[in-house]
């Protein structure tokens, strides 16, 4: 999918985001629910709720935790790196590394809950844990299904909410709000920026990545124009000298 929209056919950089087809062969189409082609071949996502390069098993399956799906990390990727939000560490006395779990709450989406009720966690898991829940109809492979993996009594409602845009479910909904919300390509120029210059972006870069970013839109989302114009711009040859503390 980057081969076709970004070089092959050069293409508006956020269909990859919302492209309506994906390129698969008989075992994946199986694996996504989709009409499998005579050989290989593109292939409509239809009406199952995928658009794009966030429906792919790649995608989908690079943050789990606790072998399954973790609401928080695909929250945090989210958040972190289509958003280009910062999202502070847990509490030192929070043990990140075990999954949540409650004597009463059976289900996961129950589980989860006490960390928006966790008034140490609740400030960054509302943001987060909501995103993810959002994508749990898609297993840690990408593959579709409605109840949790450890318990067919708890169905997955697959309804998820981005602060402060709105509910979604499932990928397409999500990308379609984070595209429509000018979150995508605004992060994307700041993250290829940051990749340049090796470090995140310093306060006085803000004036050149909200001009590269302006620029971006108004070249109809050209990611090798927006490459090209980066290269050839002050920001990217020349670096500001360090101005020594009074």
């Amino acid at each position: 999918m980057i081969d076709r929209v970004v070089w092959e056919e050069p293409q508006n950089y956020l269909n990859l985001f919302t492209f309506p087809e994906t390129f698969v062969d008989a075992t994946l189409a199986e694996h996504y629910g989709l009409p499998a082609p005579a050989s290989e071949g593109w292939v409509s996502y239809g009406s199952t709720g995928r658009a794009g390069i966030l429906s792919h098993g790649a995608a989908l399956s690079a943050f789990g935790k606790f072998s399954d799906t973790s609401p928080t990390q695909r929250g945090i990727f989210v958040r972190t790196r289509l958003m280009c939000d910062r999202v502070a560490p847990p509490p030192p006395n929070v043990n990140s590394d075990q999954p949540p779990t409650s004597m009463d709450a059976v289900c996961k989406v129950d589980r989860y809950e006490q960390h928006r009720t966790n008034t140490a966690c609740a400030a960054c898991h509302s943001l987060l844990d909501p995103i993810g829940l959002g994508l749990e109809n898609y297993d840690l492979a990408g593959q579709r299904r409605e109840t949790d993996n450890d318990n067919v009594d708890c169905a997955i409602s697959g309804q998820g909410e981005v602060t402060p845009y709105g509910p979604f479910s499932g990928p397409a909904e999500l990308a379609s709000l984070l595209v429509s919300n000018n979150e995508i390509d605004d992060c994307v120029v700041r993250q290829w920026m940051s990749f340049a210059v090796g470090r995140p972006l310093l306060a006085y870069e803000s004036a050149p990545s909200d001009q590269l970013i302006a620029s971006f839109r108004g070249n109809d989302h050209s990611l090798q124009g927006m490459l090209t114009e980066y290269a050839a711009s002050p920001a990217f040859a020349l670096r500001q000298e360090a101005v020594p503390a009074p």
